[in-house]
Parts: C-alpha cells; sequence; structure tokens
C-alpha cells in the first residue's frame, strides 16, 4: 500500500516538473543573449525596434505623464522601480487566436485571468512604477518583471506605447483606477517579429528542457526504488 502511494505521489511530482520544465523555461533569454542594442540611427533608418535592447540613446521616460506624451511609433526606454503583477494575461500579440490542431480549429480567448491557463502563450499585464512614482501598464517579459519587483535596477528594451487589449480593460479598470494609470494605454516592450520568427525553436528547446526533466526524474525514481527494496530487505 506504501508503495502504490509513493508511487502515485511521485508520478505527480514528475509530472508537475516536465510541465514546469516545459512552460516556465524561457529559452528566448538563450537566444538573445549577445544582441546588440538599438540606437535612435537605426529606429530612423526604420528597423522594427520594440523588443529589441536599447541603446544609451533611447531617451528614458522618467513619468506617466511623459509617457502619455509619446506616439505609438517613437521608441523609449524606462528604469521601472517596480513590476506589479496584476493577475491578468493577454494572448501574446504574434499569435494567432484560432489554430488548426488535426482536423479541428481551436480558438484561444484574448484575456485570460488563469494563471494555469496563460501558460499555454499568454502575457500578463504589469503595474510599471516610473522613477517619479507615477504608473502606467506594462507588457514586458516575466523574468524581467520579476527583476524588477526583487530590486534590481533593469533598463527595459526599447518600448512603445500601444493600446491595451480591449477585452482586459475591465479586468483593469479597478487596478488602473487604484494606482492612477491610464486603462487603455501600455508600455509595449516586446519584439513580436523575433517571436514569429522564432516560434519552432522555442518550442523545440521547451520540448528539450521537458525531456531532460523526464530523463532526470526518471534517474530518481530508479534510484528511490534500489533504496526502498534496500530497507525491505534490511
Amino acid at each position: 500500500m506504501r508503495a502504490k502511494l509513493l508511487s502515485v505521489v511521485g508520478s505527480a511530482v514528475a509530472l508537475a516538473v516536465v510541465l514546469s520544465a516545459f512552460f516556465l523555461v524561457r529559452p528566448e533569454v538563450l537566444l538573445r543573449r549577445g544582441e546588440e542594442p538599438l540606437g535612435l540611427g537605426q529606429v530612423a533608418a526604420g528597423q522594427p525596434f520594440a523588443g529589441k535592447p536599447a541603446g544609451e540613446d533611447i531617451p528614458r521616460v522618467a513619468g506617466a505623464e511623459e509617457f502619455m506624451a509619446k506616439y505609438d511609433f517613437q521608441p523609449f526606454t524606462l528604469e521601472p522601480l517596480d513590476a506589479i503583477p496584476t493577475g491578468v494575461y493577454e494572448l501574446a500579440r504574434w499569435r494567432s487566436a484560432t489554430q488548426v490542431v488535426g482536423r479541428r480549429t481551436r480558438n484561444y480567448a484574448r484575456v485570460t485571468t488563469s494563471s494555469i491557463w496563460a501558460m499555454t502563450g499568454y502575457n500578463q499585464y504589469y503595474l510599471l512604477q516610473f522613477p517619479d512614482g507615477t504608473y502606467a501598464l506594462g507588457l514586458l517579459d516575466q523574468g524581467l518583471a520579476r527583476r524588477i519587483s526583487r530590486g534590481e535596477a533593469v533598463t527595459l528594451p526599447v518600448c512603445t506605447r500601444a493600446g491595451v487589449e480591449t477585452a482586459a480593460r475591465p479586468y483593469l479598470a479597478d487596478l488602473c483606477a487604484r494606482y492612477g494609470a491610464d486603462p487603455q494605454n501600455v508600455v509595449y516592450a516586446f519584439d513580436d517579429e523575433w517571436y514569429r520568427e522564432h516560434t519552432l525553436s522555442l518550442v523545440l528547446l521547451r520540448l528539450a528542457a521537458a525531456g531532460g526533466a523526464v530523463l532526470v526524474c526518471g534517474l530518481v525514481y530508479g534510484v528511490g526504488g534500489e533504496l526502498l527494496k534496500g530497507k525491505k530487505k534490511t
């Protein structure tokens, strides 16, 4: 009975580890390592800029008023004092809301408040605190948001002022009112084009991470089984 219980618990833990390895690993950090910062000259030349590493001459925004004065085609960056998770997730803008799987068409909701469902390709809205203490909504990599919330000094990639997904606004209204943030505009710090081009690579790397987790769990399970057999003999 005890062996069966340990087997069930071990299987559940192993499944959780494998799923975490697939959904929580961020291979984009590895793929984009060493990417050159983007300067204003390259932006003026018409190169896509949102989500690229920010060069020294990219304007730094210090507050919400300055952010709201930006046009949607003007590059800027900022060094947030805090990144507060809202619990509201938007389908990644480089993904289609409709996907064909086999012979079935699957429709994804534009917005979700489920952190579990959000693992399938959603980005969370954060409340970013500007250096002057004001706030704005932000869509940025969760790894950067965690570093900011831990108090690290982080300069965001090149950003643009973008619109908030219409379906997300009702969920964000109260938080925006509480923090004085505009509910219709967001600091957008993702490189949509890069993610579209590297979709397959990201999936393969996540599968590799999940495969590695399977091997580790198998080894732990095997060693644990041998130790358990040894104890029984003793």
